[in-house]
């Protein structure tokens, strides 16, 4: 499983973006309420982008500081806020994408990349950390 969960580490950009791809090279059952969908839209999108943002200002990592625990900002609330983002921008996008249906199976999709991510993540920060 270890090996499972690094080889989906190195590759989990491509792999969400599957469903993304897929709801951009359908038209299969569009829904075509733009009033809705694209408020509904932007706001996902948007506040995956803040998400993202200010996890990033709180991840030392990202920063290039001197390595230590993030436990400020969003990582207070959560292990992995930064995820939290990469599941609302899809599902933004694939709402604007007007192919709906693809919504629930391009969320599920993105839990089963991110749980093995998030599992390869945890033993490295147990590694580095321990039980901090």
């Amino acid at each position: 499983m270890k090996h499972l969960d690094a080889f989906v580490w190195k590759r989990q950009n491509v792999l969400a973006g599957l469903p993304l791809a897929a709801a951009l090279a359908s038209t299969l059952h569009e829904v075509e309420a733009d009033v809705v969908l694209w408020p509904l839209a932007v706001t996902l999108v948007g506040l995956g982008i803040a998400i993202r943002t200010w996890a990033s200002r709180h991840c030392w990592y990202a920063q290039r500081r001197p390595h230590c625990l993030a436990t400020t900002g969003p990582y207070s609330f959560v292990r992995h806020p930064l995820y939290i983002g990469n599941l609302l921008i899809p599902a933004g996008a694939t709402v604007a994408s007007e192919v709906v249906w693809l919504l629930p199976l391009a969320i599920g999709w993105a839990f089963l990349v991110y749980a093995p991510v998030i599992c390869h993540e945890e033993r490295q920060l147990a590694a580095r950390y321990g039980e901090t």
